[in-house]
């Protein structure tokens, strides 16, 4: 998708500022108390009616003009049996609300909040509604409730750890929308084009990335060792192949937490750690060498707008050896009808850290969500998140053919399930065992909630892209982000207090004048 950053509105909010300590804090795994210990099963069956921007994909009652449903038969019987369990364990009905017009929650929930009677009590929350993220949107109007009471439901859960975001403007919001892997932009790799180049086989076998993490010999070293040979081989022999398309920000937010940075995770804003400013000089690295090719549509460097690209064309066509793939399945069919295999990886580590380190967190950035409405009460909040919890609980149980959501991901009938999903090839004679053992280090859990700020998109541009591209002689990274800084924990300041406590407003505020 390509964001104009020029157009970029955020809406929020402004009262007085909390310390920023308080303030700027993020998941921080701190436990709730109180509320989540005594809950009482509803004589009388309630409805929980829950918006989104495309029912069908949720709505099990749904059928289009020829019968059919809207996702699907997996995910059919799945979400089936799931409605089908909360009614019986809470005696609660999900009845799912397309929001009209644009589908934006953001435009249909603030009006009904301030008269008193949401349209909803609970709604998807997306990482895109128009040019910004909804929760950043959402959070800003403070239609948003936050469900501190019960987040003991998951942090003493094991078994549903994964569903809850951590903490943002010092409160848990979200909860997940799907059970995943890493994130938007894990790293793939077409076995195909790598098999050609044979400067990256010893003793004949290739030593394609699955295998190397499986190694512990995965490092930001030996992957642009392996673009440079890539690049040398094509270059010579097939011009137009590059080692790696992408996105400047998908790659750059995959090496800061390989690096053991953030952007804003657990401990806070992250954008001006050292962990970052390293990981970013290694993207730039990569780019200067010609080995990470991201195609803007403003090239000019005294442009004052830059844009996003897509990664996926080049990887689907084969003229890219690796590509970071987002999470949707149906991108490959033109790499598929070819017979060429994929593969995936966790972003490699620094050279510095070793396999075992626990800095090594590969990203699993948290994008469309579930979020609760103001308004709807104390009783209806904790039955809408029992509910929602038991919902996902069942969902990913079903499809993991167990009675543990987990197995979906844990076990190697789920993961494989899961590749067949996305077009990972786990089943390649050769090449699938190794990239099945490395997929299990993906994380499914959440560990950076920088989309929710309304401020990513000024990190993503003003900060990361400026730099990078030297947009109107914007300084390196690592002096940029500190001149920033300051100014985004102000607008952070002038948030928090509205998500605390204030009154559901609307006040619009440019993201793009945080300078």
């Amino acid at each position: 998708m390509m964001v104009k950053r020029a157009k970029i509105i955020v809406l929020a909010a402004v009262l007085a500022a909390l310390p920023l300590g308080a303030a700027f804090a993020g998941g921080g795994g701190q436990k709730a108390s109180g509320k989540a210990d005594a809950f009482v099963k509803p004589a009388e069956t309630v409805t929980i009616r829950i918006g989104t921007n495309w029912s069908p994909e949720r709505d099990v009652n749904y059928r289009d003009a020829n019968g059919n449903p809207g996702m699907s038969a997996e995910l059919l019987a799945a979400r089936t049996a799931a409605e089908k369990s909360v009614l019986e364990k809470y005696n609660v009905k999900f009845e799912w609300y397309q929001y009209p017009g644009s589908g934006r929650a953001s435009e249909a929930i603030l009006p009904s909040v301030m008269a008193g009677a949401p349209v909803v009590d609970m709604t998807r929350v997306t990482g895109w509604e128009g040019d910004s993220s909804a929760q950043g949107l959402l959070l800003g109007q403070n239609v948003l409730q936050p469900i501190d009471d019960y987040a003991a439901l998951f942090l003493d859960d094991p078994e549903s750890r994964w569903m809850l975001w951590g903490k943002v403007y010092n409160h848990y919001f979200f909860l997940t929308e799907q059970m995943r892997l890493g994130s938007d932009g894990n790293l793939a790799y077409n076995l195909s084009l790598l098999e050609k180049v044979p400067a990256l086989r010893e003793n004949g076998v290739l030593q394609h990335p699955a295998k190397l993490f499986n190694e512990g010999k995965w490092t930001w070293t030996a992957f642009e060792d392996m673009l440079t040979k890539i690049k040398a081989y094509y270059d010579s022999n097939t011009p137009g192949t590059v080692p790696f398309w992408s996105n400047w920000r998908l790659s750059a937010a995959q090496a800061i937490h390989s690096n053991g940075g953030s952007i804003y995770g657990d401990a806070g804003i992250g954008i001006s750690s050292q962990e970052t400013k390293d990981a970013v000089a290694y993207i730039e690295r990569l780019i200067s060498r010609g080995l990470l090719t991201d195609a803007r549509v403003t090239p000019d460097a005294a442009s004052a707008e830059i844009h996003g690209s897509n990664d996926l064309d080049a990887f689907n066509k084969g003229t890219s050896a690796f590509a970071q793939l987002q999470l949707f399945g149906g991108a490959l069919a033109d790499l598929r009808a070819r017979g060429e295999s994929v593969g995936v990886v966790p972003w490699p580590r620094p050279d510095t850290m070793a396999a075992d380190d626990p800095k090594y967190q590969p990203l699993n950035e948290t994008k469309d969500g579930w979020a609760f409405v103001r308004g709807i009460g104390a009783q209806k909040t904790e039955l809408a998140v029992r509910a929602f919890k038991e919902y996902l609980a069942v969902e990913y149980a079903t499809r993991a053919g167990s009675t543990r959501a987990l197995d979906y991901l844990q076990t190697d009938r789920g993961l494989r399930s899961y590749a067949a999903e996305y077009g990972y090839d786990v089943l390649h004679p050769t090449y699938g065992d190794d990239i099945l053992k490395a997929m299990k280090a993906f994380p499914t859990t959440p560990n950076d909630y920088g989309r929710a700020t309304g401020w990513m998109i000024t990190w993503e541009f003003s900060i990361l892209g400026d730099s990078i591209w030297k947009i109107k002689n914007t300084p390196a990274y690592s002096v940029n982000a500190e001149q920033f800084l300051p100014r985004i924990r102000s607008f952070m300041s002038d948030l928090q207090l509205s998500v605390d406590n204030g009154q559901p407003r609307e006040r619009t505020v440019n993201a793009n004048t945080i300078r």
